[in-house]
């Protein structure tokens, strides 16, 4: 987006808010310097009636509480003024994304609709000074000397972004910045047929994104730490790829759905794609995948049994190995394994009988379980060391799991697990009993899912529904 520098207001902004995330969570104080053409400096400072519950984490760490805001002018009440200061004007905050999806989302519920040119200082701060292994506000702050009274509040942080342009100025030269500033308002291509302003409303957060066409049917379902990034990838993908580009034709509507963390998000989507069968989608739709049941028998032997993978742990009885797409793929699977490790084929119920024994016996390429030359319990014990590799595990646990996903905002979100199944998904730590109660529902992209995420977590024996904690 150009800008002429001569002629455009700075606004420095900064936001004090209930939680991480705009579609749920409320602006608590707003804070802003503007910083107009002909050199005057006007600083704008509100607090803000939420209308919702403040965290005790967020008073914490703003000192701002639930009584200082009670009888404070709501967001709406505020909206024409600051609306018609902001317009026009270069956007310029921490993390900015951050600030603006607020500010858009709360203007947006008041019945406008903001569009200006964003400048991220983090981003501003890595191009100026790529040397300093950190950029974030306290070490701006440190390494440039900056003063601030009152630390997390808004009007004070927006300050210190005036203060850093300053600065910046002064030291690296007015030309440099507004180089830096013009490469940072670049803006990606958008295709013409979808809003010139769909970038704004992305959030680059963990998330699961919506293509919808024209009759508002879904074409695609996925997934990313970095929704907007992911969506630009969309993008740039229709450009040389022809399936992409057809989806990027037919698409009329993008929406996301933010998430605390990565988990959440492949959670939602595995779930969703099964759910609503996206065109689009092909890797996590519906599939019947099978596995293997092996039981002893009275007399030593084993006992193979290619069934539906849900079905197998559904009712998990005897040992269960796997999983392939179908039986054939299964067939196949258990006759490599028999070739490579002389097993019987018959034994394993893959052949009937040729004179009493197997085929392979007849090429010597079977030990003999199938005419009694090798004793059956020899024969069930390398059956269960060949399969072993393919052998899947037990449940490690004595009942259902909360695995805990955190955020840098300090986010958290519950995973309830049970039986390799998702019982659900809550950020309310008092809902966690309940969703340990329900009826496991297994399925084979969820299993490995919940495995990626265990794999990383210390496995211990607990008897009782724990919340395992994870880094951010």
């Amino acid at each position: 987006m150009a800008v002429d520098w001569q002629q455009t207001p700075l606004a420095f902004v900064d936001l004090e808010t209930t939680g991480g995330r705009p579609g749920s969570s409320r602006i608590l104080e707003i804070g802003v310097v503007f910083v107009w053409p002909d050199g005057r400096v006007e600083h704008y400072s509100q607090l803000v009636n939420p209308a919702s519950y403040v965290p005790a984490m967020i008073t914490q760490l703003t000192g701002i509480t639930a009584e200082m805001v009670a009888e404070q002018p709501n967001f709406e009440s505020l909206a024409a003024n600051l609306f018609a200061r902001l317009s026009g004007t270069l956007f310029i905050a921490h993390n900015a994304r951050f600030d603006y999806g607020f500010l858009r989302a709360e203007f947006g519920r008041a019945g406008y609709r903001l569009r200006v040119p964003v400048v991220c200082t983090v981003k501003l701060a890595r191009k100026l000074f790529p040397e300093w292994p950190r950029h974030n506000l306290d070490t701006i702050i440190d390494r440039l000397q900056l003063q601030c009274q009152h630390r997390h509040r808004a009007w004070d942080d927006a300050d210190l972004l005036y203060q850093f342009w300053q600065k910046i100025i002064a030291q690296v030269s007015l030309e440099r910045v507004r180089a830096c500033v013009d490469e940072l308002l670049v803006e990606p291509k958008i295709p013409s047929h979808l809003p010139a302003d769909l970038c704004d409303d992305l959030v680059e957060s963990s998330g699961v994104y919506y293509f919808y066409a024209a009759n508002n049917s879904l074409l695609y379902i996925g997934k990313s730490r970095h929704i907007k990034q992911r969506v630009l990838e969309h993008f740039s993908r229709a450009e040389r790829d022809a399936k992409a580009a057809d989806l990027i034709r037919q698409t009329q509507r993008i929406t996301f759905t933010e998430t605390v963390g990565e988990w959440g998000a492949l959670l939602r989507e595995a779930r969703l794609v099964k759910r609503l069968q996206p065109l689009f989608n092909q890797k996590l739709k519906t599939t019947e995948p099978v596995g293997i049941r092996l039981a002893d028998t009275k007399d030593a032997g084993v006992t193979l049994e290619i069934a539906a993978a849900e079905e197998l742990m559904s009712e998990p009885t005897g040992e269960v190995y796997g999983f392939f797409k179908n039986q054939a793929q299964a067939k196949r699977a258990l006759t490599e394994i028999s070739r490579a490790h002389q097993l019987c084929a018959v034994a394993l119920g893959l052949e009937r009988a040729h004179g009493g024994s197997c085929f392979a016996y007849q090429l010597k390429a079977c030990k003999g379980v199938c005419v009694w030359e090798e004793p059956a319990i020899k024969h069930s014990l390398r059956v269960k060391l060949a399969l072993a590799s393919l052998k899947v595990a037990a449940w490690p646990y004595a009942g259902a799991v909360a695995v805990e996903e955190k955020n840098w905002l300090g986010e958290h979100e519950w995973h309830v697990f049970h039986h390799w199944c998702h019982l659900g998904s809550t950020q309310d730590v008092n809902e966690l009993t309940d969703l340990a109660q329900l009826t496991p529902m297994w399925d084979i992209d969820i299993y490995y899912l919940i495995k990626k995420i265990l794999i990383k977590l210390p496995l211990a024996s607990i008897s009782a529904l724990p919340v395992i904690e994870s880094s951010p």
